[in-house]
C-alpha cells in the first residue's frame, strides 16, 4: 500500500510543494509562541507509511481555521492552497486504514475483493488516484488467489512475526550473551495465555538441568562465551 503511494505522489509536484511548506513550519514555529500548531515530524526514510499523522494534521488545522489567529492563517495559508489535495489524501488514508484492517484481520479469502468494493463504496472521495489505489489492491488479492488456489485464508501481513521477534530481542537484550540461546524455548508462549496451573506444572516438572541439556545439544556458543573460551584456553584474561 505504501508503494502504491510512492507511485501515486512521489513525483506529484502539487504533493511535493505540500510537504516541503510542512517541514518549513516546523523549522520556523519549532521555539516560538506558535508550537502548539507545528506538525508531527516527517520521516525521510518509509516516509509514505508515515503520512497519516500528518494528514490529520492538515485536516486538523482545516477544520479550526476560523479559529486561529490571522497572522498564523497567512503562515499557514499554503494548506488552503492545498485544500482538494488534502482531501485527497484523507481519503487515500482512510482507505490505506480500512483496507489494512481487512486483510490484517481477515486475511486473504474468497470474500476479500467484494469487502474490499465495500470499503471503497464507503470513502466519500472517489478521486483517478483512490479508483486506482482500490483497482491495484484487487489485483494483489487476485493474484495471491492464483498463486495459492487451495489456500483457504492467506495470511498477508507480518505483524505477528515482527511481533515476536521485538519481543525476543528485548529479553535477549537483557543478558550480555549475543547468540542464539535457551531464550528461543520461551518464544512459543509470547501469545500464549497460560493459566496457573499450567505455570505450577511446568515450574514442577521441568528442572534446569533439562533446559542445560537441550541448550547444549541445540544451540551454540555466544560471541562472548567463545571469546572467552579462546582467551582462557591460552592461559591468558580477556581484555
Amino acid at each position: 500500500m505504501a508503494s502504491c503511494l510512492e507511485g501515486f505522489y512521489k513525483e506529484n509536484a502539487p504533493f511535493a510543494s505540500l510537504m516541503s511548506s510542512v517541514g518549513l513550519i516546523r523549522k520556523k514555529w519549532v521555539n516560538s509562541k506558535n508550537i502548539g500548531l507545528i506538525p508531527p515530524n516527517m520521516r525521510v526514510k518509509s516516509r509514505f507509511l508515515n503520512l497519516f499523522e500528518i494528514v490529520e494534521w492538515m485536516q486538523k488545522v482545516l477544520a479550526v481555521w476560523h479559529k486561529i489567529e490571522p497572522s498564523q492563517q497567512q503562515t499557514l495559508f499554503f494548506l488552503q492552497t492545498h485544500k482538494m489535495l488534502i482531501e485527497e489524501l484523507g481519503g487515500m488514508i482512510q482507505l490505506v486504514k480500512a483496507f489494512s484492517k481487512e486483510l490484517k484481520t481477515k486475511g486473504i479469502v474468497e470474500q476479500s475483493v467484494s469487502d474490499v468494493n465495500e470499503i471503497f463504496d464507503t470513502i466519500a472521495t472517489k478521486t483517478i488516484n483512490a479508483v486506482a489505489f482500490k483497482e491495484t489492491i484487487i489485483a494483489y488479492i487476485e493474484e495471491k488467489r492464483k498463486m495459492l488456489p487451495d489456500v483457504v485464508r492467506i495470511l498477508c501481513c507480518s505483524d505477528v512475526i515482527e511481533s515476536y521477534f521485538g519481543k525476543f530481542k528485548n529479553r535477549t537484550n537483557q543478558g550480555t550473551a549475543k547468540g542464539i540461546t535457551d531464550d528461543m524455548i520461551v518464544m512459543a508462549l509470547f501469545n500464549g495465555n497460560l493459566s496457573k496451573p499450567e505455570i505450577k506444572t511446568a515450574l514442577e516438572s521441568v528442572f534446569l538441568s533439562q533446559i542445560a541439556e537441550w541448550s547444549k545439544e541445540n544451540t551454540i556458543d555466544s560471541f562472548a562465551k567463545t571469546k572467552n573460551k579462546f582467551w582462557t584456553n591460552l592461559g591468558a584474561k580477556d581484555t
